[in-house]
């Protein structure tokens, strides 16, 4: 049984051996400061040879850290043997501040045995931040200024962000808000406070933070505070008073406002009371501890007794408002009475000048003695300028307008009675209306009438629609005439217009196919009651001949075909009558090459298109381009074209006319004829047919000779042909 135990307490002990790791259990350091240097002793315990893996745990942060034997490593230790692991520590200067906790590892088959070690990294500086003065009181609008310091106990620069948080935006500013500090260095920034000028009282707080801009290492931090306190300085002082007014008249009084504030303030008045209290005065601006007056006007009334009205004062700047109450004693001192009894509520501006009576009565029993005056802008006179009435005294007065120089609209003028004790005015309001206002609209004939003439176009004419508007107030009798060109025509010679009514007239241009060319002139004169204008009209005749009004294009291609030895060319040409009338097209032949057409005889209306078809026998002719001129006989004359036909390019053209040559006076020329309506055949001169008729016998003699000179030539090819067969048989 001892043998048994003793062999119980040994294995226990054997099953419980481990690898001892001692060492420093903690330490501290900061990114300025030396590396932390630690040996560490790791020793087998276990009772055989055991292999040992060592390694380092810890939370992933900012270190550098070395280790000698390199981590990891293995190493093999016999009972009771130790090795050493020598520590190189040092913190980053972006690592926070605070405990990490480093765990050294021995690894076995046996087991895992660990050492735990508090590292506590210190800070690497601070930022200490106050400001002075820390509290400070203001009014409206006030601004003051403070110092704040901001301190760095870092061994680094530092670039530093400053900012406020405050629940009163713009209250308080900083003058920066970026800054750079050397080692324990130490910078100032100006703290702005400005009041607003409409606050409310009471205490306001700033919390200003400074700390390193992102990224930038070490991380530093620091805060201060600022209390500013709002109260309430401006006082408007209103002057307190009692009135005595007379209720016939107009009377201006004054009233004082002291501004008992420290800062200049600007106010908006009012007043609550009688609708005949007025202030003469919307807005004032007082400077701090100064007075100003203000103007209040009591207007006539018929109201007697005692009242009151209150004067408030607004302050635009400090949203603050003061307000008085002043008394006011209303009697009737004088009454004189103006009233209109003659003179028109309408008139016309023709009418030059209008006349309007007046009768002006004293009802109280003082006798008053008045200054009379025209007012209101409009030019005129009155048969007095001074009355006197005794009690109960009624006069005359008669007062002409002048509205020569008037435009139409509503008008006023006034008459003021004014003495030392009373004034008073009465106002006249009167419509002046332009009755015989003329509007013409002459757009027509504003541009220059362009007309073609010839003999041999049809007459060419333009009707011109004008109007005339009555824009008055009474009916118009309007007269109208035209002088100048005698082809020139009017209709109607005159008009009778109701206010708002438009109503046409016409001038009629038509002038005679043979009238000369060139520019005429004439006038069109429109009269009425108090209107009179001339308006000018220009026409330009243009001289053209028809053949120049006839236009030909191509509107296909060519076709091209061989024909027992000729060529032949068809070709489709458009002619487009562009004259101004319709024409009677009685042939279309070509004079030159053989040519047909298809139609010949057709009617063209103005601006219509005939689609011919030219086939062209050009016979053994090898041409690329061919120059065909044409004759197109119409009702209205000849007209000549020259077609162009471009056999390579496949198209059909119109040769541009040739400009016409004008003879000098030595030269010797002959008269043309202008082509008659209808067309003619003109005869030659004989010597001319025996020309023609010679050159056609010596073409039918070439034609004949060429014919029996192709036949003999044909025959020895066949003659030819036949010997060379025998030959090859």
């Amino acid at each position: 049984m001892k043998k048994s135990l003793l062999i119980w307490v040994l294995l226990i002990i054997a099953a419980n051996a481990f690898a001892a790791i001692e060492g420093p259990d903690s330490f501290k350091a900061s990114c300025f400061s030396d590396p932390v240097m630690q040996e560490y002793t790791i020793t087998n315990d276990f009772s055989e040879k055991t292999e040992f893996t060592i390694s380092l745990d810890y939370t992933k942060a900012n270190f550098d850290i070395k280790s000698v034997p390199p981590l990891p490593y293995k190493v093999s230790l016999e009972p009771s043997q130790s090795t050493s692991l020598s520590l190189f520590i040092k913190p980053c200067c972006c690592a926070e501040p605070g405990d990490y906790v480093l765990t050294i590892k021995a690894s076995s088959s046996k087991g895992e045995f660990t050492k735990k070690i508090r590292f506590e990294v210190k800070e690497a500086g601070k930022l200490l931040l106050s400001i002075d003065p820390s509290e400070m009181q203001l009014s409206q609008c006030e601004e003051k200024n403070a110092t704040l310091s901001i301190e760095s106990t870092s061994q680094a620069s530092a670039d530093i962000i400053l900012s406020i948080k405050s629940d009163s935006p713009g209250l308080f500013e900083l003058s920066q808000k970026e800054l750079r500090i050397e080692p324990n260095g130490k910078k100032t920034v100006t703290l702005k406070v400005k009041a607003p000028c409409q606050l409310t009282p009471g205490k306001k707080t700033a919390e200003i933070n400074a700390k390193t801009i992102e990224n930038q290492c070490p991380k530093l931090e620091g805060k201060t505070s600022a209390t500013v306190e709002l109260v309430d300085k401006q006082n408007i002082e209103i002057e307190k008073k009692s009135f005595d007014i007379c209720n016939d008249i107009e009377q201006t009084k004054t009233i004082k406002i002291k501004n008992l504030g420290p800062r200049k303030d600007e106010l908006t008045l009012g007043i609550d009371g009688p609708q005949w209290i007025l202030l003469q005065q919307k807005t004032v601006s007082i400077d701090a501890g100064k007075e100003a007056e203000i103007s209040v006007k009591f207007l006539k009334s018929t109201a007697e007794g005692k009242f009151s009205f209150t004067l408030k004062a607004h302050s635009v700047l400090y949203n603050k408002d003061s307000a008085e109450q002043f008394e006011v004693s209303l009697k009737d001192c004088y009454k004189v009475t103006i009233e209109k009894v003659a003179g028109k509520e309408k008139a016309c501006i023709e009418d030059k000048s209008l006349e309007y009576k007046f009768e002006i009565k004293n009802v109280k029993n003082t006798e008053i003695t008045l200054s009379l005056a025209l007012a209101g802008g409009l030019k005129g006179t009155l048969d007095s300028d001074k009355i006197t009435l005794r009690p109960e005294e009624t006069k005359a007065l008669k007062a002409t307008i002048d509205v020569s120089n008037e435009k139409p609209g509503k008008k006023a003028f006034a008459i003021k009675l004014t003495s030392p004790e009373f004034s008073d005015a009465i106002d006249v309001n009167f419509n002046l209306e332009d009755c015989y206002a003329l509007n013409v609209d002459a757009k027509a004939i504003e541009r220059e009438i362009k007309l073609e003439v010839s003999p041999e176009l049809c007459p060419q004419s333009v009707l011109l629609e004008l109007k005339a508007t009555n824009t008055g107030t009474k009916e118009q009798n309007v007269k109208l005439s035209l002088t100048g060109a005698k082809w020139l025509y009017l209709e109607p010679t005159s008009l009778k217009i109701a206010p708002a009514e438009t109503k046409p007239f016409y001038i009629y241009v038509s002038p005679a196919i043979t009238e000369t060319a060139g520019s005429y002139t004439g006038t069109l004169l429109v009269e009425a009651l108090d209107y009179k204008k001339e308006f000018p009209i220009k026409i330009n005749l243009v001289s053209v001949t028809l053949p120049q009004k006839i236009g030909i294009e191509t509107k296909a291609e060519i076709e091209e075909t061989i024909v027992e030895q000729e060529k032949t060319v068809k070709a489709k040409i458009v002619l487009i009558n562009t004259s101004d009338c319709m024409l009677e097209v009685s042939d279309v032949k070509a004079e030159k090459y053989n040519v047909s057409f298809k139609p010949t005889k057709f009617t063209m209306d103005k601006n219509a298109s005939v689609e011919l078809v030219a086939t062209v026998s050009l016979g053994k002719l090898d041409l690329n381009k061919i120059e065909v001129p044409i004759v197109v006989t119409t009702d209205r004359g000849p007209i000549r074209k020259t077609v162009v036909i471009d056999l390579v390019g496949k198209k059909v053209t119109e040769a541009p006319i040739e400009p016409t040559v004008t003879a000098t006076p030595s030269e010797t020329t002959t008269p043309v004829t202008p082509a008659a309506p209808a067309p003619q055949a003109v005869a030659a001169p004989i010597t001319n047919v025996i020309v023609l008729l010679f050159l056609a016998v010596v073409a039918i003699v070439i034609v004949i000779l060429a014919y029996y000179a192709y036949k003999k030539e044909k025959a020895e090819e066949n003659t030819t042909t036949k010997s060379n067969g025998k030959k090859g048989k």
